[in-house]
């Protein structure tokens, strides 16, 4: 709109050009597994239930780390194989922190397959 306002009425400059570019310039692409990875990497956990559950849950939602980590069991519905995320878990200057993710996009419920659910309800 401001670059409008110079352009066909006399706006001397765009003030918004004062407060720079919002973002990365040059993001980092996302990275994650295709099946045949996650399929060659998992027998590696299945032994270890705690990485086990954690590396399917990530695989099968899309979850992130610090999501992964804040999770509880009020958040995982085994029955209708559901998990709700609505808070990160970060360590900030060595102190634990568990907060509200940063978009309200990003809270979310996930459906999960039956498989995911029998792997948790080893774990709950």
């Amino acid at each position: 709109m401001f670059n409008y306002a110079v352009k066909y009425y006399d706006l001397r400059e765009n003030p918004c050009t004062k407060a720079g570019s919002i973002g990365k310039s040059n993001a980092e692409e996302m990275q994650f597994w295709i099946k045949t990875e996650f399929e060659q990497f998992i027998p590696a956990v299945q032994d270890k239930l705690a990485f086990y559950a954690a590396f399917m849950t990530m695989y099968y939602t899309g979850m992130r780390v610090g999501e992964l980590c804040a999770l509880t069991p009020a958040d995982i519905d085994l029955e209708n194989n559901m998990i709700t995320i609505n808070k990160i878990f970060q360590r900030i200057n060595g102190r634990d922190v568990v907060w509200s993710p940063k978009t309200p996009k990003s809270n979310r419920v996930v459906t999960i397959p039956k498989t995911l659910s029998e792997c948790l309800g080893k774990m709950l």
